[in-house]
């Protein structure tokens, strides 16, 4: 069992007053965090082909307190941390930026049945937009954390994992979150290599 609430990880490159504000709001808020710098370009597994610069894991901690009161508060103070790293990150117009699977941020998680789960982030959308996001995101893993048999074990079912994980991203065009279909990708970028 972890000994914290929420995992920040982080790639050495990220401005390391960017991560402590954000830890620093959770702390207050009285989360226990853990934040570890991490070299630029290590990965593992499927890693290469969804990384992210900036993971926010949220350990079973977190999760066994999301179907209380104090969960709801401690949503906000995440939900609020998150949006001020994303404008640290992507900038006060991130809707300005290309449209694509974003390679700077994402949401580590397990699911009810103890699946890992790399919850990716679009780029290219309005700070708004990522509030929704995250909003949806969050609807998604209440009703997994309470019944287990929701919208997004549905998805995970519908997919294999890859490396030990699954990988749901935000599709814009769907106005969701989907899972990845990982060995369709790696077969994708394989023939695409070829």
């Amino acid at each position: 069992m972890q000994d914290f609430d929420i995992g920040i990880w982080y790639q050495t490159d990220v401005p390391e007053e960017a991560i402590n504000e954000l830890v620093s709001e959770l702390v207050k808020s009285g989360l226990t965090v853990q934040s570890r710098e991490r070299p630029v370009g290590v990965y593992a597994a499927f890693e290469w082909a969804v990384s992210t610069i900036v993971v926010a894991y949220l350990a079973k901690p977190y999760f066994e307190g999301f179907l209380n009161e104090a969960g709801k508060d401690s949503y906000i103070t995440l939900k609020s941390g998150i949006l001020k790293l994303i404008e640290r990150l992507f900038g006060p117009k991130p809707e300005a930026r290309e449209a694509r699977r974003s390679i700077i941020f994402s949401i580590q998680i397990r699911d009810h049945q103890e699946r890992s789960v790399k919850c990716i982030f679009p780029e290219g959308v309005s700070h708004e937009h990522y509030a929704l996001i995250l909003d949806h995101l969050h609807e998604l893993l209440v009703e997994d954390a309470k019944t287990g048999n929701g919208a997004l074990n549905d998805m995970l079912s519908e997919v294999k994992g890859f490396g030990g994980s699954h990988y749901i991203e935000y599709s814009l065009t769907q106005n969701m979150w989907v899972a990845i279909d990982t060995q369709q990708e790696i077969q994708e970028r394989a023939s695409k290599n070829h």
